[in-house]
C-alpha cells in the first residue's frame, strides 16, 4: 500500500491512499489529525474512514510513516452472504467462474455454485413444505413421509430410505472400520461414532438442557434427560401397564413377571 504525506502548516497531514485492499473504497482519503499541544507526547491520530465506510480500520505510525490497515471483522455488514459476493466477483478474473445467467464472475467453483441457488427453483414438499433446490433431495425426503425404504441389504434384509445409509450399514458385516480415533486407536465404521467418542478425550458436551443447564456429551443424552422435566414415560409393560422413562428401566421391571406371576399356578 503507497502512503503519500502531505504536511500544512495547521498541523494536519493527509493521506492519501493510491491502492486499498478493500474493494468499496475508491480513492479514499483519510485525514490525520495532530495535537501538537498536548503536554504528552502521544500523538492523537483520527482516521476519517472510520465514518465512511463499515470497516473496522487503524492507524499506526512508524518513524515518519504512517499506515491504515484493516481488522478482519466487518460488522457493518448487513448480510454476510452479500458481503462475499462482492469481494468474489470484484477479485475474479479472466477464465475464473462465469455464471451463465446474470454473468457474474466468483474466483471459486463453490461460490458459483451457492450462487446459483439464486436462480434455481426450489423443489417444495407438499407435506412440510420444506425446500430443496435439487429434486433428488426432495425424492429421498418424501420416503420420511411415505415411510418407502427402497434400498435392502442382501444379507441381513434390512431395509433403507438412502443407499448411503445401506452402504455404512453394511460395515457391519464386513468388519470395516475406516475412522480411527488420534488418541486411543480405537477404530469405528462410521465418521460420527467416531466423533462422538472424541469428546470422551476432550470433554466436550455441546448439548445443554435449557433448563436446568445441564450439559451432554450426546443428544441421545439429553432426550432422556428431558423426560425428567415433561414427566414423560414412553415404555410401558404389557403385563401391568406401568410405565417408564427409559428402555432399560422397562426391562429390569419385567423380571417381576416371572411366567409364574404372569400364568399363575398350574
Amino acid at each position: 500500500m503507497e502512503v503519500k504525506q502531505e504536511y500544512s502548516e495547521t498541523c494536519k497531514v493527509e493521506v492519501e491512499y493510491k491502492e486499498m485492499d478493500d474493494p468499496l473504497s475508491d480513492g479514499c482519503k483519510c485525514e490525520i489529525k495532530e495535537e501538537p499541544k498536548r503536554e504528552s507526547t502521544d500523538v492523537m491520530l483520527d482516521c476519517l474512514v472510520l465514518q465512511e465506510f463499515p470497516i473496522k480500520s487503524e492507524i499506526e505510525e512508524d518513524g515518519n510513516e504512517l499506515t491504515c490497515f484493516k481488522e478482519e471483522t466487518r460488522e457493518d455488514f448487513a448480510q454476510e452472504e452479500n458481503k462475499m459476493e462482492i469481494i468474489e466477483t470484484t477479485y475474479a478474473d479472466e477464465g475464473a467462474y462465469n455464471c451463465d445467467i446474470c454473468f457474474k464472475q466468483f474466483s471459486k467453483a463453490g461460490s458459483l455454485k451457492k450462487h446459483l441457488v439464486v436462480h434455481t427453483d426450489l423443489h417444495k414438499c407438499e407435506i412440510c413444505f420444506k425446500q430443496f433446490t435439487q429434486k433428488s433431495h426432495l425424492t429421498s425426503h418424501m420416503r420420511v413421509h411415505t415411510g418407502e425404504k427402497p434400498y435392502k441389504c442382501k444379507i441381513c434384509s434390512n431395509q433403507f430410505t438412502e443407499a448411503g445409509t445401506l452402504k455404512k450399514h453394511l460395515r457391519v458385516h464386513t468388519g470395516e472400520k475406516t475412522y480411527k480415533c488420534d488418541v486411543c486407536l480405537k477404530q469405528f465404521s462410521e465418521a460420527g461414532t467416531l466423533r462422538r467418542h472424541s469428546r470422551i478425550h476432550t470433554g466436550e458436551k455441546p448439548y445443554k438442557c435449557e433448563i436446568c443447564s445441564k450439559m451432554y456429551s450426546e443428544s441421545s443424552n439429553l432426550k432422556k434427560h428431558l423426560r425428567v422435566h415433561t414427566g414423560e414415560k414412553p415404555y410401558e409393560c404389557e403385563v401391568c401397564f406401568k410405565q417408564f422413562r427409559e428402555v432399560h428401566h422397562l426391562k429390569t421391571h419385567m423380571r417381576v413377571h416371572t411366567p409364574e406371576t404372569i400364568l399363575g399356578p398350574h
